[in-house]
């Protein structure tokens, strides 16, 4: 797993060693928001297009864990194709299980509707340590 320290000391991790792959490639990297204890995010859209938004990690385990508009069934079938149980896939880092989710579901109904994508050259201008 990436991480990268801006001047500002707030890291963005993501699935690869290299965020640049992590995001252009695996689709997803986060940072955690001390403030107000949840995770900014930059996802892909489409091949050119990013967004980002924000998700909490209680969210996240409530979601697979029946809790949100997931239900049973869609919980053990999510499980069983990331082959991993509940039990195991609650300790996973925040950026993995986000990645596991938005592959099996699609970004919108995990972060939401995209209305204002951002090309892929305004977010690396806006966030330069996704470069390697």
């Amino acid at each position: 797993m990436a991480n990268s320290e801006n001047k500002t000391g707030i890291v963005f991790t993501g699935i690869d060693v290299s965020l640049e792959t992590s995001l252009f490639e695996y689709g997803i990297i986060c940072r955690y928001n001390q403030k107000d204890k949840d995770y900014f995010c930059i996802y892909t859209v489409d091949e050119k297009n990013c967004d980002t938004g924000y998700i909490s990690h209680k969210y996240v385990n409530e979601l697979v864990g029946g809790n949100e508009w997931m239900n049973r069934e869609d919980c053990i079938m999510f499980l069983n194709s990331v082959g991993s149980s509940l039990e195991l896939w609650i300790k996973f880092p925040i950026v993995c299980k986000l990645q596991d989710l938005i592959s099996y579901w699609g970004y919108e109904n995990i972060m939401g509707t995209c209305y204002h994508p951002f090309t892929n050259e305004d977010i690396l201008k806006t966030y330069p340590e996704i470069l390697d």
